[in-house]
């Protein structure tokens, strides 16, 4: 008899086991629209928020030459980590990278910190492509 009862068990969860193979959906109308437009907007965002390493800032007079001399000294000693000069009134930046996390950015700025003690981590919109 309890023979009987562990086949009828194992049985049973062995059928319902195999009878969840396959999931249908069954999506409402116009879902797969919105699922279009979701992707075709994503595709055309460039800009995230995420984070860069700030190398340098200047104002004032000579500024801007300041901070071009710092890009070209960065770019050929790291010319695969991508480096941005930007202008805020009243600063010229040197900001590097394109990080999503601050992980990443923690990662790449123990790379450069020997050679820019000075550096720190940014929030910053970087190139999300």
């Amino acid at each position: 008899m309890k023979k009987a009862v562990i086949t009828i068990l194992a049985f049973a969860v062995f059928a319902i086991a195999n009878a969840q193979n396959s999931v249908q959906y069954d999506k409402e109308a116009g879902i797969e629209q919105i699922e279009q437009q979701h992707q075709t907007a994503w595709k055309s965002l460039d800009k995230i928020e995420g984070f860069r390493i700030q190398i340098a800032a200047a104002s004032g007079a000579n500024s801007k030459n300041t901070v071009q001399r710092a890009y070209d000294e960065f770019r050929s000693r790291f010319p695969s980590i991508p480096a941005y000069v930007t202008y805020a009134e009243p600063y010229f930046r040197l900001r590097v990278g394109n990080f999503r996390t601050r992980l990443e950015a923690t990662a790449t700025l123990e790379q450069i910190k020997a050679s820019y003690p000075g550096a720190y981590i940014i929030k910053d919109e970087i190139k999300f492509k």
